[in-house]
């Protein structure tokens, strides 16, 4: 089926008027999630656009990851709906189809609650752009979950402390692999605009500190929006001992 011809037929946006009630938020052959009484321009969104995208042909762990977003954003829309948010009145139904497509190419289904937070949670937010919420489904999409595990621990390091220094001194010495992984991670997402050093020109990863290493805007974005809060303490935690990786450690091993 043709983009043009799913957004056309899958998607529906009905702005309400006057006091209205929601009677379904998502519906079609998964399922319906049942609304209350909802204000003036209220919208309701996405009747069946999971079913068109499910006709497609899809291999069944696809068609797996596919419902299993959409189900999470379905539960996250009703989540925004009973604190009393508002839906905006210009969504993009392309955001959608965007969002699903992500969800069926992953290979880390550890990120689709995420990805649904993402699309869910910005359907409620009218002081970003259409623009915008395309440019951060994109910039998650590129991300691993382990990078998403990283800008949670860096927006987090308050109550995670990192240790305040570079890793010049580390060069030279033969180091556990996992720990190279992350540093390298930490430098893609600087150069991806996600993550910056306070005051610090950022040539390698040993000249990484990860006391001063904080989220640029887009990655304060991405932490609100995909609720990166949530990620476990026990990942958060594992990652900040990776981290912290010290010198004499190193040395030892």
């Amino acid at each position: 089926m043709k983009k043009d011809k799913l957004i056309k037929t899958g998607v529906k946006t009905v702005i309400a008027g006057g006091t209205t009630a929601l009677g379904t938020v998502l519906g079609g052959p998964l399922g319906t999630v049942a609304g209350g009484v909802i204000g003036a321009g209220m919208s309701t969104v996405l009747s069946d656009g999971i079913g068109d995208f499910l006709d497609r042909q899809l291999s069944k762990q696809e068609q797996k990851r596919v419902k299993s977003v959409y189900e999470l954003t379905k539960t996250k829309i009703q989540e925004n709906i009973e604190t009393g948010k508002t839906l905006r009145s210009d969504i993009e139904p392309e955001q959608l189809e965007e969002t699903f497509l992500i969800a069926k190419s992953t290979t880390d289904e550890r990120k689709l609650p995420f990805m649904a937070n993402l699309y869910a949670n910005t359907l409620f937010d009218e002081s970003i752009s259409n623009e915008q919420i395309s440019y951060l489904i994109k910039t998650a999409s590129q991300l691993q979950y382990q990078e998403l595990c990283q800008l949670s621990l860096f927006a987090r390091k308050n109550n995670y402390p990192l240790k305040d220094s570079n890793y010049h001194d580390y060069q030279g010495i033969t180091l556990k692999r996992d720990f190279l992984l992350i540093l390298h991670q930490v430098y893609s997402l600087m150069n991806q605009d996600l993550l910056e050093c306070e005051g610090i020109a950022i040539l390698g990863i040993t000249d990484l500190n990860p006391h001063k290493t904080r989220l640029t805007i887009t990655g304060k974005l991405l932490f609100h929006y995909m609720e990166l809060n949530t990620i476990s303490d026990t990942e958060i935690k594992n990652l900040q001992t990776i981290i912290n990786y010290s010198i004499s450690e190193a040395k030892s091993e």
